[in-house]
Order: C-alpha cells, then sequence, then structure tokens
C-alpha cells in the first residue's frame, strides 16, 4: 500500500454477521465505523489505527451491506497526514 492514508469517512453498513435471534430488535442491525477509507474490489476497508508498521483496527466492509458513506476529511485536508513520522 501506499504511504497515503486517504480520506477520513463514516460508514454506516448492515452487520450480516449479527444474530437476529438472540436479539429482540428484528429491525436491521445498522452499525457505524468510521477511519480512513479504501476501495478494495468487493469490499471497503476502513482502517481505524496507523502505526510506524502500517494500519491496524481494520473492518472489511461488503460494499452491497454499505448503507452510507459520508466524507469526515478529505485527503487533500490539511489534518490528514499522508506519511506518519515523528514530530520534532
Amino acid at each position: 500500500m501506499s504511504d497515503e492514508l486517504g480520506r477520513i469517512e463514516l460508514v454506516l453498513w448492515r452487520d450480516s454477521w449479527f444474530d437476529f435471534d438472540e436479539s429482540p430488535d428484528t429491525g436491521d442491525y445498522v452499525v457505524g465505523t468510521v477511519g480512513w477509507v479504501r476501495e478494495n474490489g468487493r469490499f471497503l476497508r476502513v482502517e481505524s489505527e496507523h502505526i510506524p508498521d502500517g494500519a491496524r483496527a481494520i473492518t472489511h466492509i461488503p460494499v452491497e451491506s454499505i448503507v452510507t458513506r459520508t466524507p469526515l476529511i478529505a485527503a487533500t485536508h490539511p489534518a490528514v497526514v499522508t506519511k506518519l513520522e515523528v514530530a520534532e
């Protein structure tokens, strides 16, 4: 993967692994995930943390389960770093 982190988004999606038999609620089980987003074919990869060795706390969301995607910070925004470095 490149050094660029991409933009930060809030992704709302239906969790297909949720067991509706275990819940009194019979409606959709919508999950919100926030992080750096990368397009990855059938899945949207959302990275919640970045460390010097790369990403961790990664969620792979099937694109067909996505309800909405809301950009929070664009990749071009000054608050988004393109390479993790120790501040001097």
